[in-house]
């Protein structure tokens, strides 16, 4: 019987362990663990280790819960969450070491402050000649740029947090040119990392070409509609949180009401924001012109949204969206 490989992901977000041992974590991460589990290897996952499950934040709709005795485990390290944390790093690559020598292929990522020094993982992993898996999974400089950077309160401040996103990106291209394989996410991703890679994988995600989406003669078909003066009818899909912009949607559709230009927008979906959209859309009196119909099965916003509406128009109103994709 073949031996079943060990795989070790190295990652900054948490975990926590509830009353009777099993491990709670945001539900996206742990749908994503279980697509590595499922593939065959023996999967285990070193990261930040909290307290208690109330202190788990998640960036998805909700947590989820493992159990102790399925097909991942769980190694925890001391979570670090400010700069006087440092002290908490020798434990750390302690149990990095630990895990690292015990793994047959070591997976990292990209990675931002406090979390820069889990990269040890995998200079360790390189040095002692095991495979190792690097993955670019968005494009965090433009993200950074964005809202770091350019948020500085001087040329100086600026200056200064340019060169931090500058130093995140260089150890990102070390991780690449010494990776076993390297996977990038974005097509910024692919853009700027290409060329550092050693083995690199560009990996294409619906959204991120045009053609993919919406083919070119339906999508002259849609810009024909709507500069005729039809009624505008728009979707959107996402979780129903800050950063997907969806009250500056909702302004915006208020805005275009004001103007008189005929326009419905349906927002798919749910997340901790729904009833405060719900209120700002009574609030503007646009309730009538902005509609919340519920999520959408995974896999299936793409294809709903190109065929299932008479949408002329798919928005993302996002602050920020790193990853190119409607989640």
């Amino acid at each position: 019987m073949a031996k079943q490989l060990r795989y070790l992901l190295v990652t900054h977000i948490p975990f926590a362990r509830n009353a009777s041992g099993d491990v709670v974590l945001d539900s996206l991460w742990a749908r994503d663990l279980d697509g590595i589990a499922q593939s065959g290897w023996k999967v285990r996952v070193c990261a930040p280790e909290l307290e208690s499950e109330s202190a788990i934040r998640t960036w998805g709709p909700s947590a989820a819960t493992l159990s102790k005795n399925g097909l991942i485990e769980f190694s925890g390290f001391p979570p670090i969450s400010r700069r006087v944390d440092f002290w908490k790093w020798p434990k750390i690559r302690s149990v990095l070491a630990r895990e690292v020598e015990a793994a047959d292929l070591v997976h990292t990522s990209n990675l931002f402050e406090p979390y820069v020094g889990l990269s040890y993982a995998h200079d360790l992993a390189v040095s002692k000649g095991k495979k190792t898996v690097f993955v670019i999974a968005e494009d965090f400089n433009d993200m950074l740029e964005w809202e770091f950077v350019r948020l500085g309160g001087s040329q100086r401040e600026i200056a200064r947090r340019q060169g931090h996103v500058d130093a995140l990106a260089e150890r990102a291209k070390r991780s690449a040119s010494t990776a076993s394989l390297t996977f990038l996410h974005t097509p910024a991703a692919v853009a700027r990392y290409r060329l550092s890679t050693r083995n690199g994988i560009a990996i294409r995600q619906p959204g991120h070409e045009t053609d993919d989406v919406i083919p070119a003669e339906t999508f002259e078909g849609k810009c024909g509609a709507i500069e005729s003066g039809v009624p505008l009818e728009i979707v959107a899909a996402c979780r129903h949180k800050h950063l997907k912009g969806l009250d500056l949607l909702i302004r915006s559709i208020a805005i275009l009401k004001r103007r008189g230009v005929p326009v419905r927008v349906q927002l798919f979906g749910s997340g901790e924001q729904n009833t405060d959209l719900k209120s700002l859309a009574a609030r503007l009196q646009v309730d009538d012109r902005v509609l919340f119909p519920g999520s959408l099965p995974p896999g299936r916003a793409v294809p709903f949204l190109t065929e299932g509406t008479n949408a002329r128009a798919a928005i993302q109103s996002c602050v920020r969206e790193p990853a190119s994709s409607l989640l």
